[in-house]
């Protein structure tokens, strides 16, 4: 049985369904048919914050000076803080600079399985 996920394109914000197995492929919005994963971190706004997926992780960025309510509901009070979400729960939190290779560590410690 295929197991089809519901993504938001970070471009125009509309939810496709993507085939698991697809994941992989590069899927691509059939509404603007830009690509749903590109490999950088999206800004989240408030309105978008509940939207984002990916296949297995997804860096966002925050910017908590525009988004005053998001940095208070997450209570992020250094710059920067990392915040790992599974499922829609924050599972785990870092704050202070790390280099890619730290927080690759990090988020497999926290979440084996995004490998």
């Amino acid at each position: 049985m295929t197991v089809s996920l519901h993504l938001v394109c970070p471009h125009c914000q509309t939810t496709i369904r993507v085939p698991s197995e697809r994941l992989a492929q590069g899927p691509r919005c059939g509404q603007c048919h830009q690509a749903v994963f590109n490999g950088h971190p999206i800004e989240l706004t408030a309105a978008t914050f509940a939207k984002q997926l990916e296949p297995r992780v997804r860096f966002a960025k925050i910017n908590t000076e525009s988004e005053q309510d998001l940095g208070a509901r997450f209570n992020i009070r250094s710059i920067p803080t990392m915040k790992l979400f599974l499922h829609g729960k924050e599972v785990a939190s870092q704050s202070g600079a790390m280099s890619v290779q730290d927080i690759v560590r990090w988020v497999k410690s926290v979440v084996p399985s995004a490998t």
